[in-house]
């Protein structure tokens, strides 16, 4: 009994600490039905899109690591509550299709949806518990960090957006590690996310909002170590299903040149100026400016 009274007052002491997933779900709670922009997707919007940047009342909803189907259920629990909402903008990169967070390696970060969002993600019992999912010394250092050191574990902005900087690490050598990462030698998932993206501008039809789609800049390095079939798959996708439903536009900005070294933290990932700049330009295309 003592034990378990112990792993039960551990967990509650890390469920109390504010992290962004449940900072998010709070301000989705509290101010779902004023947002009219709503950016969905992983850590390239995450880093990438920065809601200060835009016009209309916007909300950063990524997080890193979120696959197309938690892109999805998160809709699915607001779309009731978003009665001001204009348009969703989702990034469809080299990955999205051929990738989910509960298959890969940073899985134990699907717990959070089902703890802090109340989304049914996982059958898994790991994954309806802080201290199941992740190692005991992890979480005892947590504990730690914020009750005795009294450290910040929120690392998004009051819109969502991932504000942290961290100095650039090498361009040549991240591009090379993360096109390998990002190749998928099989597409066991590929056929369920092109699906998962059809529901989301399907449940964007019926709710009369559009869908900005786009795939993030990358620095060369990334780009030059593409599987071309991976990537031709994915645009040939996409463009189909943007045939298939008027409410949604696409953008490439994977080879965007005005994006330099200096917009990226990492080859796949920009930094602050690199964000500001991709987050003006979806601005003026949301406000049907003409783009530089």
């Amino acid at each position: 009994m003592p034990v378990v009274l112990a792993f039960l007052a551990l967990e509650a002491l890390i469920r109390y600490i504010p992290n962004d997933y449940s900072y998010k779900k709070n301000y989705l709670d509290d101010n779902a039905k004023n947002i009219e922009t709503l950016i969905l997707g992983s850590s390239h919007s995450y880093y990438g899109i920065n809601p200060e940047y835009f016009k209309s009342t916007t909300f950063n909803a990524s997080h890193i690591s979120q696959s197309i189907d938690l892109d999805y259920k998160i809709l699915q629990k607001y779309k009731d509550d978003l009665t001001k909402l204009e348009r969703i903008v989702l990034p469809i990169d080299y990955f999205t299709f051929y990738y989910r967070l509960s298959t890969g390696v940073e899985f134990w970060r699907g717990k959070n949806y089902d703890i802090y969002y109340h989304i049914n993600n996982s059958n898994r019992i790991t994954d309806k518990t802080e201290i199941l999912s992740i190692g005991l010394k992890k979480n005892i250092k947590r504990v730690k960090t914020h009750y005795l050191k009294t450290e910040e574990s929120i690392t998004c902005s009051k819109l969502g957006y991932g504000y942290i900087e961290i100095p650039q690490v090498s361009l040549e050598e991240t591009g090379k590690s993360a096109s390998l990462r990002h190749t998928y030698a099989t597409s066991i998932d590929f056929d369920k996310n092109v699906a998962m993206l059809d529901k989301i501008l399907k449940t964007a039809e019926d709710m009369e909002v559009e869908v900005i789609l786009l795939t993030s800049p990358a620095y060369k390095s990334y780009v030059e170590n593409l599987n071309s079939e991976q990537l031709k798959t994915t645009l040939v996708e996409i463009n189909r299903l943007v045939q298939k439903y008027p409410n949604s536009r696409y953008y490439n900005f994977l080879t965007d040149n005005s994006f330099m070294d200096l917009d990226f933290r990492d080859a796949d990932h920009l930094n602050s100026s690199g964000s500001k700049k991709l987050s003006l330009k979806l601005d003026y295309i949301i406000e049907g400016d003409s783009l530089n």
